[in-house]
């Protein structure tokens, strides 16, 4: 029997299995998307099959809509599978994207290319074109545009996120390519509109962080702004995250921890037992301006004198990763 409304999961599972049997046809479907569990999208696709001499060809063209529409991706893929269901490393795949200047293109290729992974394990050339992607991902970005009628910030800043295999310690390159950019502002107007449409911290996923940094400095310890820097650290009992979280990236956007420009980002973190807030500053040997981020953050915090706070510099935390 034939299904009627196939989901990603059906496509990715059949693609997998070789077993097209009811498959060689088209199809069109709309759901609610839940893969990228910060943002509630909305997904629109068509799947088509089609049988020839050679096995089958499947072509699929996926839509993405985020943000009520205020954004939009579309994906058109082409993989072919011979009559085993063993796939042809070559894959036909475009990406393109149309959404406001402040938001960066979310990757979808985790959802539409799946059934890829298995061919390309013995291709080094994705992995290679990925760390180039990687590399030139802040700076290939357009300048943000604000409207004369808006609030102008400070300092732009970038939303990264991120989420690793839970009790699985992450390489420093594991790491970077689990980064993904959501989004970027550069006014007050700007950060609500994107603020808006977040998931909270609380309803995230374990092992799931935000990283909210300034333009230009990437939420990694091996950035140049990073470098000579270290983070305090606030551990949370559950309950508390969300409202923590929104209390320091609004003190951080207000200017509130008067600092001049060593603050560099924040980062807030989804544990089992407990959740995690972080400030991270351009220089630990400063100990001065160590201390007054660690004045403001129990302030912004209503932290009580007794609350546990840790600094730790970031050639700590690499050394940690070596010896790994």
């Amino acid at each position: 029997m034939k299904k009627l409304n196939p989901t990603i999961e059906d496509f990715n599972i059949i693609a997998e299995s070789g077993n097209y049997d009811h498959w060689k046809y088209s199809v069109e479907y709309t759901e609610h998307l839940s893969y990228i569990p910060i943002i509630r999208n909305t997904a629109y696709g068509h799947y088509a099959i089609r049988e020839d001499n050679n096995g089958y060809l499947i072509t699929s063209k996926h839509q993405t809509c985020f943000f009520f529409k205020f954004g939009c991706l579309e994906s058109i893929s082409q993989f072919r599978f011979d009559r085993d269901g063993i796939a042809d490393t070559k894959c036909i795949e475009t990406i393109q994207y149309e959404c406001p200047i402040l938001f960066s293109p979310l990757c979808y290729k985790e959802i539409i290319s799946t059934c890829r992974l298995k061919a390309n394990e013995d291709n080094g050339d994705d992995e290679t074109q990925s760390k180039d992607n990687q590399k030139t991902e802040k700076d290939s970005l357009p300048p943000i545009e604000i409207n004369p009628n808006e609030h102008k910030l400070q300092y732009a800043y970038a939303l990264w996120y991120s989420r690793r295999s839970p009790g699985k310690q992450p390489s420093i390159q594991s790491y970077d390519q689990n980064l993904k950019l959501v989004g970027r502002f550069a006014s007050v107007e700007q950060f609500w509109s994107l603020y808006s449409h977040l998931v909270r911290p609380s309803e995230l996923t374990t092992s799931t962080d935000f990283h909210l940094f300034k333009v230009g400095i990437k939420p990694m310890w091996e950035d140049e702004a990073n470098q000579k820097g270290g983070k305090w650290i606030v551990r949370l009992r559950k309950g508390l995250v969300s409202r923590c979280w929104e209390n320091l990236i609004l003190a951080m956007l207000g200017e509130q921890f008067m600092v001049g420009e060593e603050i560099c980002g924040a980062v807030v973190s989804i544990r089992f037992q407990e959740d995690i807030i972080c400030v991270w500053n351009k220089t630990a040997s400063d100990y001065a301006t160590t201390a007054r981020i660690r004045d403001t953050l129990r302030r912004v915090l209503h932290l009580p004198a007794s609350a546990s706070m840790e600094y730790k510099t970031h050639n700590e935390s690499l050394k940690n990763v070596h010896r790994l």
